[in-house]
């Protein structure tokens, strides 16, 4: 598959520094080429079949040279005498691209009617998800729901793959991808009680929506789902969500947000909100983050 991407930030690992950088589309040597492509490797067995057993994960594209502090830190990452191990991640009207493998880039200016730099980077993977539940991923995801870049239909016997439990509460899953969070002895308004992985997506302005299906009614009380906004690993700088309750069962809740300025990372959470009582639960299948207010779950 190829994937034109219209919006590119790099993320130094050692220094969580971030350039965000614009794509060429026309008027430079490779300019819109695609930007991403992955290509499977195969090998021939018995009886003429095919074994795919690999993949290889290609970013190549025209960016314009960067400029003030993404200059900077592009400078940093790429004028270093060792190699600087970096993170990526783009986007293009509809579909993610999360490198969440750590890489190295590469550069070559061009000269021709303008000036700029073609950026390259590679990874060799075997095909499919990969490490220990429940943090069973894929080193290189393009697609619809960033949170597929986890094998969210499986998990630990605890939560689903790229989720934790939190706030003292308790967890459950099942084959299929249900998730089940019983909250603890303490209750207490706006506590997180699930939430995912810090996914690395710095675009200020975009929007992103939330979405889920709950399964199963739940003791009275109200929680809500959003998603919250990162400026560094551990720090929140706002949370957008909406509430739901037990009449929201068997059906999809949806919530949409724009990401705010200095916002480095995000992850979906379920929070308290009121009338909770000890021991109240929800079941939910199907979590998703997407870049637009899409009415079906998609990986």
């Amino acid at each position: 598959m190829a994937l034109y991407l219209k919006k590119l930030a790099v993320l130094n690992q050692g220094t969580d520094a971030v350039a965000q950088l614009v794509n060429v589309m026309e008027g430079a040597e490779g300019s819109a080429v695609f930007g991403y492509n992955v290509e499977d490797a195969s090998l021939g067995v018995a009886n003429g079949q095919k074994l795919q057993f690999k993949q290889t994960h290609t970013l190549s594209l025209s960016v314009l040279p960067p400029a003030g502090e993404n200059a900077t830190v592009m400078d940093a990452i790429l004028a270093s005498e060792s190699p600087v191990s970096v993170r990526v991640s783009g986007m293009s009207d509809d579909t993610f691209l999360l490198w969440d493998n750590a890489g190295y880039l590469m550069q070559n200016d061009e000269y021709g009617d303008t000036i700029t730099r073609h950026l390259t980077m590679t990874e060799v993977a075997t095909i499919g998800y990969r490490g220990v539940a429940p943090a069973t991923k894929l080193p290189v995801y393009s697609g619809v729901n960033a949170l597929a870049i986890y094998n969210l239909n499986a998990g630990s016997t605890t939560a689903l793959n790229g989720f934790t439990v939190a706030g003292g509460a308790t967890g459950v899953t099942s084959s299929g991808g249900t998730q089940v969070v019983t909250v603890g002895a303490t209750v207490v308004a706006n506590t997180v009680y699930f939430e995912s992985n810090n996914i690395f997506f710095p675009f200020e302005g975009e929007s992103l929506t939330v979405s889920m299906f709950v399964n199963v009614a739940f003791t009275p009380g109200s929680f809500a789902m959003g998603i919250q906004f990162l400026s560094d690993p551990t720090t929140v700088i706002s949370t957008s969500s909406v509430g739901f309750s037990s009449g929201a069962t068997g059906t999809r809740i949806f919530h949409t947000a724009t990401i705010p300025a200095t916002t480095k990372y995000i992850r979906m959470s379920v929070l308290s909100l009121s009338g909770i009582l000890t021991g109240s639960a929800f079941t939910i299948t199907t979590p998703m983050i997407a870049l637009t207010p899409r009415t079906t779950y998609g990986v």
